[in-house]
């Protein structure tokens, strides 16, 4: 898991598309619920998230391995915080980024036979102008990596 969560940073850190974030703002995370304080408009948390295994013939892993992709953003105002304006991403043009990086890609690792963004949550409001100067707006994205390991 430390491999496969380390691989999906460095994928987003390296990605042409995601420019607009600066790396510092692409982090490892505990939780879905933490966020940097030094945290741009646009920031990115990754957290591992629960691993199922089965076991097949001659001592070979089935691996479902779930990654999270915590996606943040300022809520300045409602509708653009969702759908962008002119001049800046809004959260859905921001999931449609990450996407593209992470759909179908097997970070170079080897035994991963597939990979793919299983769910897209809901946008989820954090904070108060009062204690962070802003309210926040999250969304999650839950991506599943398939992979056979040596036991």
């Amino acid at each position: 898991m430390k491999t496969l969560i380390q691989a999906v940073q460095t994928a987003l850190e390296g990605s042409d598309t995601l420019s607009y974030i600066r790396d510092r703002d692409i982090f490892i995370s505990p939780t879905e619920n933490y966020i940097p304080k030094l945290s741009k408009e646009h920031a990115i948390g990754i957290v591992p998230g629960r691993r199922r295994r089965s076991e097949k013939m001659g001592g070979v892993l089935d691996v479902k391995a779930e990654v999270k992709v915590i996606l943040w953003m300022s809520l300045l105002q409602e509708d653009a915080a969702i759908v962008g304006t002119s001049r800046e991403k809004g959260l859905l043009d921001f999931s449609d980024d990450v996407d593209s990086v992470l759909d179908e890609n097997k970070l170079g690792l080897p035994g991963i036979e597939d990979a793919f963004c299983r769910e897209f949550s809901e946008p989820v409001v954090f904070g108060s102008k009062k204690e962070h100067g802003r309210f926040l707006v999250r969304l999650t994205l839950t991506y599943e990596y398939e992979m056979e390991v040596e036991r």
